[in-house]
């Protein structure tokens, strides 16, 4: 987070926390929470994720849970007044001072100070500038910096150089007629990269006393946007600024703040989910390819076995012929006289040896038929465990890894209680996730996993309803209200399908289609799998539900 931004919320802080009550204190993941009392907020919160590293106040609390760090401060601090909030030489050093008065009148002074430090963010106790407890402890390093219990605490080093908000017209023009911005980000503190690329943006030329003086304007205008009480956020949420860009909205500081380290350590939290569910699924899609080489190889091993069925009856015909003690039998092959077969007898009776050969034709050729059905269920098992790391990727809340995790449990690709495994049979209580619209005044449905899709097309589904499913790849069932659709709704309809499905950046896609009774669950079972007869194929590009002008349904 870069330091105006911070800058912005201790301003803000400040004035709004000063007299609030600690109550207690809450420990997650990547951060620290505080109940507060006598305050507009309720909770004041401290993220130390290194992407993410920030500080903002809100009515609910961004993590839950207890720790060790958590414990110190409650034990410490519970009941201390906020006495005042202070910023460190106009550093990324933050400090709460607070004070506790026991039930004896005694007086004792802490410090929470926030060192928001990117990948060394820390959260460090202190009682008179001795170190209680931190987030991270740390020995002395090159700063000679050591953040341990019983230290003294010492802040970092500050950067050299002039502080942003001092230089004047004078400096600034100097600086720039000199060495250009890069001399002029040598002298200056702090001037992040993001915002050197915003002012070389805006300042085209340093030609001229004239351009420098329109960068001069320039800086002051966004200088005076790194100063004020807003922050920009972009309309997915997903940077904050702490000057106005194109695409971005103006918002109050605590609330841009919020907004976005919430939906940044959601978008985390739901990324780390997928990837274990990821490890799980594609782990076991690893372990099905090795054994499909085992059983190809095996099964390639095979081709030859019906030569034992053509020598036995090779050496049925001609065992009037053949005399016992033979070496060797050469005739002809009963299919195709011109082949003299070659069979070998080792001193046995040729009537024998026939018996045997049909004894280990039957034995190799069961051997084919169930390697070959193996082949078939591994082959089955890996396409339905595609579509599942598909779904995974695709998954856009908790909610719906949740119902991709109990189905994977059910399975039993995840450890689960037993409990689990037998009502998953029968189905969790939870509806599962699928989308609603309208087309053309036709509804669809869309199954977002495997649970769903089956739903929609087993449970929502009428046997006279369309069904349409991208062809050869994973993707989603889509379901259609009615099967008498003119060509353009259908190709509409088509190109959802195959935008909800593994191949929608794709220039073109195979949609099939049929009515709902010609689709049928597959075996051996797993949920979404199915096969369909009496099909169409359509080729289509694939389209979002708001290309083709969906209407939601209410």
């Amino acid at each position: 987070m870069d330091l105006f931004t911070l800058f912005k919320e201790f301003q803000v802080l400040s004035k709004e926390l000063k007299g609030s009550i600690l109550q207690k204190a809450f420990q997650g993941e990547r951060g620290l929470s505080l109940r507060l009392r006598n305050s507009k907020y309720r909770f004041l919160n401290f993220a130390l994720d290194p992407d993410a590293s920030s500080f903002f106040a809100s009515q609910e609390p961004l993590f839950e849970g207890n720790g060790h760090l958590a414990s110190l401060i409650e034990t410490h601090l519970k009941n201390a007044r906020i006495e005042e909030v202070e910023n460190f030489e106009g550093d990324r050093v933050f400090k709460f001072r607070f004070v506790h008065r026991d039930f004896v009148g005694n007086v004792k002074r802490y410090e929470l100070i926030f060192e928001v430090l990117g990948k060394q963010s820390n959260l460090i106790l202190c009682e008179e500038d001795r170190i209680i407890g931190c987030w991270y402890r740390k020995e002395g390093g090159l700063d000679d910096r050591s953040i341990l219990p019983g230290r003294l605490y010492f802040p970092p080093e500050r950067k050299e150089g002039i502080f942003i908000q001092e230089v004047d017209r004078d400096f600034f023009l100097s600086a720039l007629a000199e060495g250009g911005w890069d001399s002029f980000a040598k002298r200056v503190y702090p001037l992040p990269k993001f915002l050197l690329k915003e002012l070389r943006s805006r300042c085209k030329s340093l030609d001229t006393p004239q351009s420098l003086v329109n960068c001069w304007e320039q800086f002051r205008k966004v200088r005076g946007e790194l100063f004020s009480p807003y922050l920009w956020i972009s309309k997915d949420h997903s940077n904050v600024y702490p000057f106005g860009k194109e695409g971005t909205e103006r918002k109050d500081v605590n609330d841009a703040l919020e907004s976005f380290v919430r939906g940044f350590l959601a978008g985390k939290e739901l990324e780390a989910e997928k990837k274990a569910l990821r490890k799980v699924v594609s782990g076991r899609i690893k372990s099905l390819e090795r054994l499909m080489g085992r059983l190809s190889s095996e099964l390639s091993g095979l081709e030859d076995y019906e030569r034992f069925k053509l020598w036995g009856e090779a050496l049925l015909i001609n065992a009037t012929r053949l005399k016992e003690g033979m070496e060797k039998a050469d005739v002809k092959n009963p299919y195709n006289p011109d082949e003299l077969l070659v069979i070998p007898l080792e001193g046995k009776r040729p009537v024998q040896v026939a018996q045997e050969c049909f004894s280990k034709y039957t034995k190799l050729k069961s051997k084919k038929e169930h390697l070959e059905r193996r082949i078939e269920e591994v082959e089955e098992e890996k396409a339905f465990l595609e579509e599942v790391l598909w779904q995974i990727e695709e998954a856009e809340s908790f909610d719906e890894l949740k119902q991709i995790k109990e189905m994977l449990e059910g399975l039993g690709y995840i450890r689960s209680s037993q409990q689990v495994k037998r009502s998953f049979s029968k189905r969790p209580g939870t509806e599962p996730k699928y989308l609603t619209f309208r087309i053309d005044g036709v509804t669809v449905y869309v199954g977002k996993n495997s649970r769903a899709n089956e739903y929609v097309t087993f449970k929502l589904a009428k046997k006279d309803d369309l069904w349409l499913h991208v062809k050869g790849y994973p993707g989603s069932h889509v379901v259609v209200r009615g099967k008498d659709l003119s060509d353009e709704l259908l190709e509409k309809i088509a190109s959802v399908a195959a935008y909800f499905s593994k191949v929608k950046g794709a220039k073109k896609v195979d949609v099939d289609y049929t009515v709902v009774k010609n689709v049928r669950k597959a075996k051996p079972y797993r949920p979404g799998r199915v096969f369909y007869t009496n099909y169409s194929t359509v080729t289509v590009e694939p389209k979002s539900p708001e290309e083709v002008g969906y209407v939601e349904e209410g």
